[in-house]
């Protein structure tokens, strides 16, 4: 079996292409990896920044909790709407460019983009850094065990959208219920003992300080927080995903998934509150995360622990899987519009954009190697593009509604809809503002850069396709009057097999058939074999049944020049042939193992990428290929011409 079959499955057909199509339950996993991932850290986040007051930041904790909770409700309410106005996918992109314009479309586009790539970075990282709070000697390896984790994800979703969503069911099923199970207990625990529990394992101690509480620090926990937030544009993205009924499947997951977050975010920090457990830096020795500080709290450093520090791992580890659903279909949105290579809509053995898989295994590498794998440098690159994302389709959907009043008049209550877009894309912008005014100097600048930059880049593209469809539209008659047969030349090298099948090939086309030999220090002896062979094979044959034989031109390279030669020989042509098309027919060598291409200086390509990058209209090339079979053998050649058969090939 070939080594592709067994890394990313047999190739599927395109009418396979339903048989792809999921359901809630697979879609649920799927698209919402990423979005209950953010849970594990979400919290965190917070607590990062509100360690700068010591103790006095958990008091804070959970009211900032329930304003990011409400923030995630109204994007769902948002989404919802969003997912049955556009059941063809898109999102954001989508709707920004059809009711806000081709501008602000490309915003939320590179928005999006700088998003998937950081949520394969940041879901990396967080899961090895799950793995490096139960054994701190893995530390000094963040970078090298992330970067695996981001490959062997690449080779999951490789292999087909059906397979990925099975594969991450056990993992994200498994993470939600035993962590909400560890939540009932550990507030089962806190009722009991008056709100404050006794820790099994005693959480890392609490930096003391004399700083207050201000509003810039609440909006900087704030802004951490929304951290939360990122994945639930997945959904929105992936409707095309999910079987028929489409919209409905796709509302279903999303309530399910933003039903689930809110559960386990209000839960853990509530948890963190209660025994008080503080938020260390990855760079800090014996470090552990809030969650598994939590977690052995709650129910000790027992089984328990470490099988939900599996399933935690597991989770983190194939938390990018939504970016590598919503990625590469983003960059398949685009590609149809001509603001990406369209290589991008193309899609692989396994019907998927697999162009976009590596573009976006590419940044995500780049990214944690830039940043060492730490958490903590990463997340204030996030949540910048999907709060812009979020803004801009919510803004979008209003001038939806506008423009089509049709669709409200059919709402059991039409006012609703545009009210709660509107309220969102307000929310959403609020938010956005207050995570670029705390984040700007820790690396949100970087997002600042970044999303123009991909918009600078979409519309050069563009431009590029423009030109390229004005230039070559006709809409006139194919041309009557220049139908001469072309002039053909021939780079030989000596009389072979490669130079008749080449020679043969080019009577056919016309009866002017040049070839050239450009000798490049050889000897008098050897250039007279050439001639001879020529007459000999080429000439005399030729002859004897009424054809023209092409001549045979020697051309001096006292400097050892070839393809210059070639390419003034064929440049002189041109002038003295005006108006006349010229093509150069080059016979290839064609190896029969991949390897024997090293064996040879593969002159013929370079000549092909030379003439072409004279860029006139009448300069055709033509590739002759010669396969090298093992059953074809050389005919047997007499003593006197083995002098001649050891001469190289073009």
């Amino acid at each position: 079996m070939p080594l592709g079959d067994i890394l990313l499955g047999r190739r599927l057909g395109n009418s396979e292409d339903k048989e792809q199509k999921i359901g809630p339950t697979t879609g649920f996993p799927l698209l919402g990896i990423d979005a209950l991932s953010s849970t594990a850290y979400g919290t965190e986040a917070a607590l990062f920044v509100l360690m700068w007051v010591g103790m006095v930041g958990f008091s804070v904790l959970m009211p900032i909790t329930w304003v990011i909770i409400a923030v995630m409700t109204i994007v769902m309410l948002s989404y919802l709407q969003t997912v049955v106005a556009y059941p063809n996918g898109g999102g954001s992109y989508t709707v920004a460019t059809e009711n806000l314009g081709r501008k602000p479309g490309l915003i939320a586009g590179s928005a999006l983009l700088l998003d998937y790539i950081l949520v394969v970075a940041i879901g990396s990282s967080a899961g090895v850094g799950a793995l490096v709070s139960a054994f701190p000697h893995l530390q000094p390896y963040l970078v090298p065990m992330s970067l695996v984790l981001v490959l062997m994800m690449t080779i999951i979703n490789l292999r087909g959208v059906k397979e990925s969503g099975a594969a991450f069911a056990i993992p994200v099923y498994g993470y939600i219920v035993i962590l909400l199970g560890i939540i009932a207990l550990g507030i089962f625990k806190t009722v009991q003992a008056g709100g404050n529990p006794v820790p099994l394992v005693a959480p890392e101690q609490i930096h003391q300080t004399t700083q207050t509480i201000g509003w810039l620090l609440l909006l900087k926990a704030f802004s951490n927080g929304c951290a939360a937030l990122t994945g639930i544009e997945a959904v929105a993205n992936g409707v095309p995903l999910f079987r028929d009924p489409a919209s409905k499947n796709a509302q279903r997951v999303l309530i399910m998934v933003v039903g689930v977050m809110a559960l386990i975010f209000a839960g853990l920090a509530f948890l963190a509150n209660a025994y008080k457990t503080p938020a260390m830096s990855a760079e800090e020795g014996n470090y552990r995360t809030v969650l598994s500080q939590i977690v052995a709290a709650v129910v000790g450093n027992g089984p328990a622990y470490y099988i939900f520090l599996f399933f935690l791992l597991a989770l983190m580890a194939l938390s990018a899987n939504t970016a590598y659903a919503g990625f590469p279909r983003m960059c398949r949105l685009l590609a149809r519009d001509d603001y990406l290579p369209h290589a991008f809509a193309a899609r692989g053995r396994r019907l998927v954009f697999h162009y976009g898989i590596w573009v976006l295994t590419a940044f995500a590498c780049l990214l944690i190697i830039a940043f060492g794998g730490l958490l903590e440098r990463l997340l204030p690159l996030y949540a910048v593009g999907v709060f812009v994302a979020f803004t801009l389709s919510q803004f979008g959907m209003v001038k939806h509604w506008k423009r089509h009043p049709e669709e409200l008049a059919q709402k059991r209550f039409p006012w609703l809809p545009k009210t709660i877009n509107f309220i969102g894309g307000v929310v959403t912008g609020v938010a956005t503002i207050v995570i670029l005014y705390t984040k700007f100097q820790q690396g949100a600048w970087l997002a600042l850069i970044m999303m123009p930059g991909f918009v600078v880049l979409f519309l050069a593209i563009k431009r590029h396709y423009i030109e390229v469809n004005r230039m070559t539209s006709a809409h006139h008659s194919i041309d009557t009057e220049n139908l001469e047969p072309p002039l053909i030349i021939v780079p030989v090298q000596r009389w072979s097999s490669m130079t008749e099948h080449a020679i043969q090939f080019s009577v056919t086309l016309s009866p002017d058939v040049e070839a050239i030999h450009i000798a490049d220090g050889e000897d008098d002896e050897s250039i007279m074999y050439l001639h001879r062979d020529w007459n000999q094979f080429v000439v005399e044959p030729l002859e004897a049944i009424g054809k023209k034989a092409p001549e045979l031109i020697v051309v001096p390279s006292p400097y050892r020049h070839i393809i210059r030669l070639i390419l003034d020989y064929v440049r002189a042509k041109r002038k003295t042939h005006p108006g006349r098309r010229i093509m150069v027919v080059v016979p290839e060598l064609v190896e029969a193992k991949w390897y024997q291409y090293l064996l040879h200086n593969q002159r013929a390509q370079a000549l092909k990428a030379a003439l072409l990058l004279q860029g006139q209209q009448d300069i055709m090339v033509l590739n002759v290929p010669w396969y090298m079979h093992p059953e074809r053998r050389a005919k047997e050649a007499g003593p006197e011409d083995s002098r001649r058969d050891r001469l190289t090939g073009l």
